[in-house]
């Protein structure tokens, strides 16, 4: 879906009622209309609001199991948009790098959870499963590479200056 199509429908749904019963999900649709609003303003979505977008979408999948009626069918609307809006913005090769950012790291934290106690002890594992996959998506230039050695310690060049811009974009303090 195109993104003129896309604030169409956006428009068409938020002209509808809020289900008065549902104030717990109120917030689902406050950070999707805060997407919308970037998107309506010709804005990119950003690492938070990919984010924000990403856990709606979640909370609401979980939510429509237990709704019925119009409520169902107003939050099954807003999971569709939220996903579409997702989509949507990982058409911009940047803002793709930022949804797949989300979502593996959401995959990643989820197994944390699941698998592994979340204390510091097991940082170690955890990076190495990211630099598990990190090697993997290099491995695919490598491979096709006419000078694999080359491609390789350029690769490996690039990759860790990104690496290094990112955790120090990543880590400095927040701006007022």
């Amino acid at each position: 879906m195109n993104l003129p199509d896309l604030l169409r429908r956006w428009d068409a749904f938020d002209s509808q009622q809020f289900p008065s019963d549902q104030t717990d999900l109120r917030s689902f649709e406050t950070f999707a209309a805060m997407a919308y609003a970037k998107l309506v303003e010709g804005r990119k979505l950003d690492m938070r609001d990919v984010q924000l977008l990403w856990h709606c979408q979640d909370g609401l999948s979980k939510a429509l199991g237990s709704l019925a009626g119009p409520a169902s069918a107003y939050f099954a609307e807003l999971e569709a948009l939220v996903r579409l809006a997702i989509g949507q913005a990982s058409t911009d090769p940047s803002v793709f790098a930022t949804v797949v950012a989300v979502e593996l790291k959401e995959l990643l934290d989820r197994r944390v959870r699941e698998c592994l106690s979340g204390k510091a002890d097991d940082f170690p594992a955890i990076l190495v499963a990211t630099i598990n996959l990190v090697a993997d998506v290099l491995r695919g230039p490598i491979s096709l590479s006419p000078d694999p050695d080359k491609t390789r310690e350029a690769l490996l060049r690039s990759t860790g200056e990104q690496l290094r811009v990112t955790v120090e974009r990543f880590t400095q303090p927040a701006q007022a």
